[in-house]
């Protein structure tokens, strides 16, 4: 296995353990982005807790997953070209 093989394997398992995780607590909650769990919150329809923290769990989700999915596409791409 290459270096960047390498390089690619490891951030690829995490993208894909954030993104079970994601689901996981989205889907608790009947939602498909983390602000519609702030929203529900907003409208009365979920209790502060444990709503919020995993609101807060969801978007850390999210911004893990949009930094990994970048630095996927870049590994990727230089996977591709060698």
């Amino acid at each position: 296995m290459t270096k960047l093989e390498h390089e690619v394997e490891l951030p690829t398992r995490e993208f894909v353990s954030n993104k079970k995780e994601l689901r996981k607590v989205l889907s608790a909650y009947g939602a498909k982005r983390a602000e519609e769990i702030e929203v529900k919150m907003k409208k009365g329809e979920l209790g502060e807790h444990p709503a919020y923290e995993d609101y807060l769990s969801a978007l850390q989700l999210e911004m893990n997953l949009h930094a990994l999915r970048e630095l996927l596409k870049e590994k990727y791409s230089r996977l591709i070209e060698e």
